[in-house]
């Protein structure tokens, strides 16, 4: 099985968000800020390709792993105006 895509997991965040929020059972984006934080939430574990990407821009300090930046920025993102 291959991992999904970035891209695919913030798309289904967010059609699982507008449809806990819509009575009628269709996708509503009538509350967007709870559809953005359910991608942002998602995008807090970076797929392998982000990883090795993010690596690639830190490797100058081994001691930071590029993942333990990115949930960092993610916690940091969805903390803001909580």
């Amino acid at each position: 099985m291959t991992e999904q895509a970035m891209v695919e997991r913030v798309r289904d965040a967010i059609m699982k968000a507008a449809f806990l929020m819509n009575d009628y059972g269709t996708p509503s984006l009538e509350n967007p800020e709870e559809c953005a934080r359910a991608a942002i939430e998602t995008m807090r574990e970076p797929t392998l390709a982000m990883i090795n990407a993010g690596d690639k821009v830190v490797i100058k300090d081994p001691s930071i792993m590029a993942d333990e930046v990115w949930e960092a920025m993610i916690d940091a993102a969805l903390a803001e105006q909580k």
